[in-house]
């Protein structure tokens, strides 16, 4: 009767009895129900045993409790521990051969336009995976970009990789810069350029 459907006057009874009797009493006024059943169907519910119930009998049969004779237990070894496991049957026909390459493996150089926080950019097949062409091109061009530095479109143009449109920024003159196109465009020149005095004095000071 697995997966029988729950009858209205089931789940009445179900309701009446389980704050306070016995799981046999509740398996004689639900024939057919099976201990899990119950239990399942009665935290499905949200009923719960009662104060006095759990007093007398210690919530024996909490759901919880139902897998501890199953469970590992601290330090005890899977039986297939060290064995090896070969499928075989019809699986060896379908199985990667060493060296198999899949059908949709992107080659070297490989380009695509992706979507990153709202702005479409190149991006391109590296050895160490897809990444945006335009940092790509900034480290052969200029080395390792340091931690917290971002590659900028100067024109606002993301999907224009040439490198002359690209510039490097730290993380918080991005942000500054994201948020400046809400002030006339003389205020946003005098902010651009504070940042380019801000990092020159930084650079200098760095030497």
């Amino acid at each position: 009767m697995a997966g029988r459907k729950w009858t209205y006057r089931e789940i009445a009874v179900l309701k009446a009895l389980y704050p306070t009797a016995v799981m046999a009493v509740l398996m004689d006024a639900l024939p057919g129900r099976s201990e899990i059943s119950i239990l399942q169907k009665a935290q499905c519910l949200g009923v719960k045993r009662s104060v006095e119930y759990l007093r007398q009998h210690g919530g024996w049969d909490n759901l919880l409790k139902y897998g501890e004779k199953t469970r590992f237990v601290k330090g005890q070894t899977s039986w297939n521990k060290g064995k090896s496991f070969y499928a075989g049957g019809n699986s060896v026909k379908t199985h990667f051969k060493k060296g198999h390459t899949p059908h949709n493996t992107r080659p070297l150089g490989y380009m695509a336009i992706r979507t990153n926080k709202g702005h479409k950019q190149w991006w391109v097949k590296t050895e160490n995976g897809m990444e945006p062409l335009s940092r790509v091109i900034w480290q052969r061009l200029h080395g390792a970009i340091p931690s917290g530095g971002v590659i900028r479109h100067k024109d606002g143009n993301s999907l224009n990789d040439e490198p002359e449109n690209l510039e490097l920024i730290d993380q918080g003159e991005n942000l500054v810069m994201n948020t400046i196109h809400r002030y006339p465009d003389w205020l946003k020149e005098l902010m651009r350029m504070k940042n380019k005095i801000n990092r020159k004095i930084e650079t200098h000071g760095k030497k």
